[in-house]
């Protein structure tokens, strides 16, 4: 029988803390041999795996250096304002 999720031992430890002179080897890994690979998230995977750590933190780490950079921008979803209250009922007309 499948311990439940609140039982599995995976769940109850805290992530592990990433030095972040690992995150910028990662980076800079990722970046120096990006256009090697077909996509950032295949060159991700293979510096990852040499540093072992998750290939979605490395994936992750990239793209904030890239939009801290200014290499890249924000998602659409961050710079559109909300609408709501009497903004809404006008957008509504």
């Amino acid at each position: 029988m499948m311990p439940l999720l609140f039982e599995s031992r995976r769940m109850s430890t805290m992530p592990k803390k990433i030095d972040d002179e690992l995150k910028a080897r990662a980076v800079r890994l990722v970046s120096d041999h990006l256009g090697e690979y077909s996509s950032l998230t295949a060159a991700a995977a293979v510096v990852a795996k040499q540093l072992g750590v998750g290939k979605e933190s490395v994936r992750r780490w990239v793209i904030q250096s890239q939009v801290d950079g200014g290499q890249r921008g924000l998602p659409r979803l961050w710079l559109t304002p909300m609408v709501g209250g009497s903004q809404a009922a006008s957008a509504a007309e």
